[in-house]
Order: structure tokens, then sequence, then C-alpha cells
């Protein structure tokens, strides 16, 4: 998802949920807040593995060990996704508080 549009989301979800509780908001800056904490935490970790996809692969035109490389690599990749869906999870919850 683009940025711009990633961030029209999270205003639109943000509103939608302070709107939900006559107001909100403390709470749409809070949920703003959190989401962009997330979206920084996996752009510094999806930074981070293209960083490791280049030690991995110097490593390799060297003939060296990359497992080490390649178990970070693979505990970002997972924290990207744990981001991803804590993201969505906040995301759903204002949705949801606009619906009601």
């Amino acid at each position: 998802m683009c940025r711009n549009r990633y961030l029209q989301e999270i205003d639109a979800a943000a509103s939608a949920g302070g709107e939900a509780r006559g107001g909100g908001g403390v709470e749409k800056m809070k949920r703003r807040e959190q989401l962009a904490q997330i979206e920084s935490h996996i752009a510094q970790c999806e930074a981070l593995i293209a960083r490791h996809h280049e030690i991995i692969r110097n490593a390799h035109q060297k003939g060296r060990d990359a497992s080490w490389a390649k178990d970070t690599r693979k505990a970002l990749e997972e924290s990207v996704r744990a981001f991803q869906k804590h993201r969505q999870l906040i995301l759903d919850q204002l949705k949801s508080a606009k619906e009601r």
C-alpha cells in the first residue's frame, strides 16, 4: 500500500473512532500516534531486511558464512508481519467503533 494512501486510511479510521465516542480528540491522537509508531517500526525493519539482503549477498560472493544474517533477516521479517497484524487490528477496531 502506498504511504500516502496508508496515511489517509489512518486519518479516516482515527476520525471514525473519535466520532463514535462523541469527539474523542485524545483517543484519535492516541490511535494516530500508535499507528505512526507501528509504521515507523515497519519501515525500520524493512530497511534492516534490505541491508541484510546485501550482507548475505556479499558474504556469498566472498564465500563466507551468512547463516547469522539469514537468521536475523528471518526474525526481522517475522517482526514486520507482527507489526502489520497489529496495525490491521487497530484499524479494524477503529472501523468497528465507527459502525456502532
